[in-house]
């Protein structure tokens, strides 16, 4: 086996810089990706004539991370080995090219037919947020020019469930509707904005604007007559009709252009290449048919329209050079299954448009990447879009083929093999392997044989599995009874520190954020007990993360200060009362904060909310808190807000109906459902609640709007009997992981839910739903609790395990009993926390919150004086990746920590000393480890005296 030992360029570097690199590639814990340049090395596996240089054209390549930049950076101009702004790596191919550093890539041999890599994972923090991402390139075949696409499995800490599995992605870029600032409305009725369209974002993060296209034409007519660069003009078949856009955030410098009838869009980068979402009007018949699975359309829409998403179907260089995407419709969802690049020589002739548009199929092409998928046992259903989209699949395989002119068919290059943790119930990656081509040996010289078909079974030499580890559920010591495919809860009770001496039982007493520091605060609504220093009425503030009676800093979480007095308004003292049925607790204004609403049947009302006079003091006290008092007077013409707090409380639930953050109005009636939608993002809408409607709805520019008090009706719902939420059988939970609320109806035996859909709208089959026609819209759960109490006392809906799904939760008077929620399909069987705190039925003093800040869920036993909590998953949420190993010897670990932990230890250091904060002061975790392998354990680098 032949080595080339030619050093890797790389800069001059200082000895402790020196040090410091090879710390880094060895113990990857927190570092920025670092890549080493490399002269584009063959896998073992592949033949040498298909390799090629990757790294050329990179700035055609295509990704589904290729997100325009928040930072301002060029994407299509930077190196293939700088990460992108946004923190999320670009997936590039495995072999990169300029550059300089080093990476955690475990063996870096330069070219030879025997040489043995990894796959160029890369992982890389995101400093900004806390949080990382970690990426592998797929490796493709090379295109024309380096016309080809960028795949890579990206893991972020943040991903959801996909289909890769939880935290993993790949597939193409996309344009949505924007759903986490309220849900889509689908007033797809005029080609230009106008006000009622719902927002649209690229790839998931970068949120879209419109700009005016009288004023882009004037533009565009300038460029086209004083440059001769094609980018400066309209893309091919784009016309005036058609409206633009750009990111909100420029980065990439973009250009988006959607089509009149909302039916596709096309994007421009800054070279000319052009980016088609959408159906297709022309080019390969079979990706023209095709397209239609790469939208995500309203199955009741007939016609055009109703489009939640538009997937990647083509892209094209400035040159005319294709890469055609292909999709599968599975329960509503798109799932690339193919892409095809490498045009056959009947599209190089003609103008660029028709190179573009060239029909030739698409098994003349002469490269092809195939994912293959397998179905899955948690399959999650979302309706954030409006109705049920389901990912019941996950990704398997991934096929790389090459077309043989000389044998005549498409021959494998190398597959991907993915394996699942078959002993979890979620999807976890836990192995990525690279299977070469069968071999053929000669003489003992063996090499890929180039005439293994692209659908061959037979099986070639294997890279060493690429394998990760997550974080779990507890078992065994202190745990519960582990769930199969689950595990089970941590049983250890923990003491409040400070335990407040009140109940969140007492009429006046409960639990609110008040200083948006993400750790809950006991709130006691008394003013009779409560002054502030001058004498005015108060509320008593018990601040988490601090202690004492001026609430300094206790460096530590699940610790209450003493009282803090917050001043109530003058005259209001009387009625700002967690005991008054006209005052409900909830987030009037979307600030994150809780507000307390005062609602009497009257013309006028207002909300409480906390507020700081803008001391800048560590200790809480001397901030400066109180409670002012915003208030809503209706029009003359419409007095009647017609929700009646007082009386109608039984029938009244408080939810965030639309998503879009602001806490809306939900009862039921004996006839019908009746949502009155927190109208705070409309103009003139703060503090109001009702139904609004544009007036010319539709009209390009319009922005009229009238606001009522009337609510948004629906049909009543029935699961045997009406629903109404004055029976204690009906509850609020999320049921299906989509982050909206349903109304759930539980019994021993029997759990059935309406998932909600937006704008008072729960349940499947058609969003119109009159009266009388409420039945059979439910969804029933299987295997459900035969063990719970028949009157459902101290029995609760809360997501325990942190998959996004809520868990049933039982508290006896000394067990807990858990059944974990199965993806809202069904329920496992119990496990059981014993010796738990003392939970009589007579005093309902059990809460679910995060009372630790380790963003998990606690149960809490707020008993005056002695409150005890603990933490189901051990203060660790599930299912983060903790450890990669690439299998040929390099090991990258994760840890995790609490940012709430991190707020209140730097508090207390602010409030404990004079000086400014030295960050080599006391390296800690990774750092410490790098100073002692740097052997600069001891310098003013690592935390020692400056001599």
């Amino acid at each position: 086996m032949r080595f080339d030992d030619r050093p890797l360029p790389r800069r001059p570097r200082s000895g402790w810089t020196k040090a410091l690199a090879t710390a880094l590639a060895t113990f990857l814990a927190w570092s920025p990706i670092l890549a080493y340049a490399q002269e584009d090395p063959p896998p073992a596996y592949v033949e040498t004539e298909v390799d090629v240089d990757l790294g050329e054209g990179v700035d055609l390549e295509v990704g589904a991370e290729d997100a325009p930049s928040a930072e301002g950076a060029d994407l299509d101009a930077r190196p293939a080995t700088e990460p992108d702004p946004s923190g999320t790596p670009i997936a590039l191919p495995s072999t990169e090219e300029g550059g300089s550093g080093v990476t955690p890539q475990s063996i870096s041999l330069p070219d030879a037919e025997g040489s043995v890599e990894g796959m160029g994972e890369s992982f890389s923090p995101v400093l900004s947020s806390g949080t990382a991402t970690f990426s592998v390139p797929i490796a493709v075949a090379p295109g024309r020019h380096g016309v080809q696409p960028s795949l890579a499995l990206s893991y972020a800490t943040t991903g959801g469930n996909g289909p890769v599995g939880f935290g993993w992605g790949l597939g193409a870029p996309f344009i949505s509707r924007q759903t986490d600032r309220g849900l889509p409305r689908y007033v797809d009725v005029h080609g230009r904005w106008h006000a009622e369209e719902d927002r649209f974002i690229y790839n998931g993060g970068q949120e879209l604007v419109p700009v005016d296209n009288g004023t882009m034409a004037t533009v565009d007519a300038y460029l086209a007559d004083s440059a001769s660069d094609s980018a400066a003009t309209l893309p091919s078949g784009v016309d005036g009709t058609w409206q633009q856009y750009r990111a909100r955030v420029e980065g990439g410098f973009m250009r988006f252009f959607r089509s009149p009838d909302y039916e596709r869009w096309v994007v421009q980068s800054t070279d000319g290449t052009r980016f088609e979402f959408g159906l297709l009007a022309d080019g390969a018949p079979e990706a023209v048919g095709a397209s239609a699975n790469g939208v995500e359309r309203d199955p009741e829409v007939v016609g055009t329209g109703g489009i939640y998403r538009w997937c990647l179907t083509r892209m094209s260089d400035a040159h005319g050079s294709t890469v055609y995407y292909v999709y599968a419709q599975d329960e509503g969802h798109a799932y690339l299954s193919d892409i095809y690049y490498v045009s056959p020589a009947a599209c190089a002739l003609g103008t660029v448009s028709a190179r573009r548009t060239c029909d030739e199929a698409l098994a003349g092409y002469g490269a092809r990447v195939h994912l293959a998928y397998e179905p899955r046992e948690d399959v999650f259903a979302g309706y954030v879009s409006g109705w049920r989209i389901a990912i019941a699949q996950r990704l398997s395989r991934i096929d790389v083929s090459a077309y043989d002119d000389t044998a005549g068919v498409r021959t494998r290059v190398r597959r991907y093999h993915l394996t699942y943790d078959p002993l979890s119930f979620h999807s976890l990656l836990t192995q990525v392997q690279v299977e070469g081509r069968p071999q053929s040996c000669d003489a003992g010289y063996c090499v890929g044989n180039t005439s293994i078909g692209e659908t061959s079974n037979a099986a070639g030499e294997r890279l060493p599995p690429m394998t990760f580890e997550y974080t779990h559920l507890p078992t065994g010591g202190t745990a519960s009874e582990a769930v199969p495919g689950f595990g089970g809860i941590h049983t250890t009770v923990r003491t409040v520190t400070n335990s407040p001496p009140h109940s969140v039982d007492e009429a006046r007493s409960d639990l609110f954020d008040v200083n948006s520091d993400g750790l809950p605060d006991l709130v006691v609504t008394d003013p009779a007990r409560y002054r502030t220093s001058d004498g005015r009425p108060a509320v008593g503030v018990f601040f988490n993360g601090f202690t004492g009676r001026r609430g300094t800093p206790a460096g530590a979480t699940a610790s209450f200060s003493d009282a803090v007095p917050m001043a109530i308004p003058y005259g209001l003292d009387t009625v700002m009362s967690l005991g008054n049925a006209n005052v409900v607790p909830m987030d009037i204004d979307g600030d994150g904060r809780g507000d307390l609403l005062h609602m009497p049947r009257l013309r006028d009302y207002g909300w409480w909310s906390a507020t700081r006079r803008g001391v800048d003091e560590v200790n809480v006290g001397d901030q400066g808190w109180e409670w002012t008092y915003a208030n809503v007077r209706l029009p003359a013409d419409d007095t009647d807000p017609r929700i009646d707090l007082g009386r109608d409380a039984q029938h009244i639930r408080v939810l965030d109906v639309n998503n879009d953050h602001l806490i809306d109005v939900v009862r039921t009636t004996g006839t019908v459902m009746q949502t009155w939608v927190n109208l705070g993002w409309l103009p003139g809408g703060e503090g109001r609640f009702g139904s609004y409607r544009y007036l010319a709805a539709g009209t390009a520019g319009s922005s009229t709007v009238e606001l009522s008090t009337e609510p948004f009706e629906s049909c009543l719902l029935q699961g045997g009997t009406p629903v109404d939420f004055e029976d204690p059988e009906v509850r609020l939970g999320d049921m299906n992981g989509d982050g909206l609320q349903d109304i759930v109806q539980m019994r021993r035996g029997r759990v059935i839910y309406w998932p909600g859909r937006g704008e008072g709208v729960f349940g499947t089959g058609s969003r119109e739903c009159a009266r009388g026609e409420g039945a059979n819209r439910y969804v029933e759960m299987a295997d459900p609790p035969a063990e719970v109490n028949p009157e459902l006392d101290g029995v609760y809906l809360s997501d325990v395990d942190m998959d996004g799904t809520d868990d049933m939760v039982q508290v006896r008077f000394r067990e807990v009993d858990v059944w974990f929620n199965e993806a809202g399909q069904g329920w496992t069987r119990r496990t059981i926390a014993r010796n738990t705190p003392t939970a009589p039925a007579f005093a309902p003093r059990v809460r679910f919150t995060d009372i630790d800040g380790s963003a998990t869920t606690d149960i809490v036993w707020a008993n005056a004086g002695r409150w005890e909590f603990i933490d189901p998953t051990g203060g660790q949420r599930p299912r983060l990746l903790t450890a990669v190993r690439n299998g040929l010897g390099a090991d990258t670990s994760i840890e995790y920590g609490s940012s709430a932990e991190d707020y209140v230890r730097d508090l207390a250091d602010a409030g404990s000393s004079a000086e400014p904060f030295d960050w080599s002061a006391d390296p800690v975790g990774p750092d410490l480890l790098l100073c002692e392998l740097s052997g600069q354990s001891g310098s003013t680098k690592c935390g020692g005296s400056d001599p």
